[in-house]
């Protein structure tokens, strides 16, 4: 998902800003491990106080992005226009899951 091989199961919507995705592991663990593993990739990670774990960091070609976890999900934002807040916007998908 995303171009990105550690997300392996789930879903992606794209809208004119960016896009929104929800991946699905089969354990916490499993997530939390999947969190550290994006870290290692994106080094410029910024932690954000949102569900289990969250951060937020930059891509060259993603844009802005907001990663969290909670529980077994992972969801976040991959924002590319100007104006909007990829951790606003993740914090309010993180509240549908529940």
């Amino acid at each position: 998902m995303l171009g990105l091989r550690i997300l392996k199961r789930g879903y992606v919507s794209q809208y004119d800003y960016g896009k929104a995705f929800v991946v699905l592991e089969e354990t916490p663990d499993s997530a939390a491990a999947v969190m550290q593993g994006l870290r290692q990739r994106f080094t410029d990670a910024a932690p954000v106080k949102l569900g289990d774990d969250a951060f937020q960091s930059t891509d060259k070609y993603l844009g802005r992005m907001c990663f969290v976890r909670t529980g077994r999900y992972i969801a976040g934002y991959a924002i590319t226009a100007a104006g909007m807040d990829p951790v606003a916007l993740s914090a309010a998908l993180v509240q549908k899951i529940h």
